[in-house]
């Protein structure tokens, strides 16, 4: 008994050790930024439909009431995951979208509002979620998607379903084998478990263990749901501007040289799957920016911290401009 509590309390030490060494790894590589750690721990705060979230029926209905918004006023919904999360209050996109569609304002009277539905780790299907359960309450004059990498990144995942979301391995185990619960808690808020299992996806996938059936699929139902919107949007006289997000693999910039190389195993099917996307017919008939290309074609550097968040808002004023000049080119 002795010698056998000796090893769980030996064991859990062990444990607890590579935990406070993987917090303190993230912190040195991250500093006090949390870009992407939030997103890649994401937890069972079960929301119906969008699965996790706020409580966008409440908080739609409570936008226009404590905002007092006229229907002169210009609205403008955003939908996305993490980095269209960002265009809103306390955070460091904060005021980017504001400032860059001041312009567009008729006169003094006239409000801009944003109500912004993006969530980290949404795709696309969670998006259409959210904006049916918000837009007849905020009747937006303008809809901002910002997408493109949750979709693809999921799709190079070992064994997932395409159109499927981040934790439907989570809900599944939970569901069917309640007793791991507990288990699950814990494993999800890991940072040490978390980039275990990062390293093994990195490890398979540098062996080029990609599906390609999957990744097609996958943007297959990505253009779909995307055309959704554009004919929902349409039929409901809402104009909408679809943003493929910047993303760092598209960037030869050195400034970046940090943030690229840590994706370099799967940087070719990244490229590949977002050009399809920007080259498809869907992406011709639409109101639509890819924000790599200028990326590409001026040598850009929106000092990204990973994949697709960034260090500052430089990439969010980036962004923004480049909104509104889409806007402008669009619909002006």
């Amino acid at each position: 008994m002795r010698n056998f509590l000796t090893i769980i309390f030996i064991t859990s030490l062990l444990l607890l050790s590579l935990e406070a060494l993987s917090r303190l790894f993230i912190y040195i590589s991250y500093g006090d930024s949390e870009a992407g750690v939030k997103e890649r721990t994401v937890n069972l705060s079960y929301n119906p439909f969008i699965m996790w979230g706020p409580n966008f029926d409440e908080d739609s209905a409570n936008f226009v009431i404590n905002n007092g918004v006229d229907k002169e006023d210009f609205v403008i919904l955003i939908l996305g995951g993490s980095t269209a999360g960002e265009f809103s209050k306390n955070t460091i996109g904060e005021g980017t979208i504001e400032n860059a569609f001041s312009k567009f304002l008729i006169n003094n009277n006239q409000k801009l509002y944003i109500f912004n539905t993006a969530v980290g780790g949404f795709n696309i299907r969670q998006e259409i979620s959210a904006l049916m359960i918000t837009v007849e309450k905020i009747n937006p004059d303008l809809i901002i998607i910002i997408d493109g990498a949750n979709d693809v990144q999921h799709a190079l995942r070992p064994g997932v379903i395409p159109g499927t979301t981040f934790v439907d391995q989570t809900y599944k185990t939970v569901i069917t084998k309640p007793y791991l619960g507990p288990m699950v808690y814990l494993i999800q808020r890991s940072q040490f478990i978390n980039g275990l299992s990062r390293l093994i996806n990195r490890f398979n996938l540098r062996k080029d263990n990609f599906d390609e059936h999957n990744i097609n699929k996958t943007i297959d139902l990505y253009l779909e749901s995307r055309n959704f919107i554009h004919k929902y949007a349409k039929g409901s006289e809402i104009k909408t501007i679809f943003m493929l997000q910047p993303h760092v693999v598209f960037s030869s910039n050195i400034s970046d040289i940090n943030a690229k190389k840590r994706f370099k195993y799967r940087s070719s099917i990244v490229k590949e799957s977002f050009n399809k996307i920007s080259n498809s017919k869907y992406s011709q008939e639409i109101c639509f920016v890819d924000a790599n290309k200028k990326i590409i074609d001026e040598n850009l550097s929106i000092d990204f911290i990973d994949d697709v968040h960034f260090k500052n808002n430089k990439g969010y004023y980036y962004m923004a401009e480049l909104l509104a000049d889409t806007y402008e080119k669009c619909y002006e």
